[in-house]
């Protein structure tokens, strides 16, 4: 009788611990999970306080011309800035909207820079809306796309604001 008491305890010993193996691997993964989400946010961050910082640093600087280059998030494949404050002729408007839909309808419905709360977008849309300080570009939009989390920009500071081009 020893024996398959012994028998039964052991088993139950095993399905404890294969429990316990199994709550320690949830938790597990679920933590791995939460850093990276917590690294993502971190990176997008650096990115837009980056893409901010750079426009905002040239505004003032009237005739100052820089290349920059920015790394975006891997997930991101197209970036495109607007100027709120250009009106788009229905060519414009059109040549955005297949680019960027939602770029498109905030640039159609504008009033102008200061009653927008973006003015940059991303494909696939970012969570969080990005603003840089008053940009203005050829179109009155560029769209640039991000190879490999990397875009270059030339920004040329006007004293009241950033011109901003693509590299051709």
């Amino acid at each position: 009788m020893n024996r398959q008491g012994a028998g039964v305890s052991q088993i139950f010993v095993y399905i404890i611990t294969l429990v316990t193996f199994a709550l320690i691997m949830i938790f597990g993964i679920k933590a791995i999970l939460g850093f990276i989400q917590d690294a993502q946010k971190i990176e997008f961050i650096q990115f837009k306080s980056d893409l901010e910082n750079s426009v905002e640093q040239l505004r003032s600087e009237f005739g100052a011309v820089r290349k920059e280059e920015f790394l975006a998030p891997g997930i991101f494949h197209q970036i495109c800035f607007i100027d709120l404050d250009y009106v788009p002729s229905p060519e414009e408007a059109a040549a955005l909207c297949q680019l960027n839909q939602v770029a498109c309808q905030v640039w159609k419905e504008s009033s102008g820079f200061e009653t927008e709360e973006e003015n940059v977008f991303l494909t696939p849309p970012a969570e969080a809306r990005l603003k840089v300080s008053k940009i203005s570009l050829e179109q009155g939009f560029l769209c640039v796309p991000i190879r490999q989390g990397k875009f270059s920009l030339i920004l040329e500071g006007q004293g009241d604001g950033t011109k901003v081009r693509g590299l051709s």
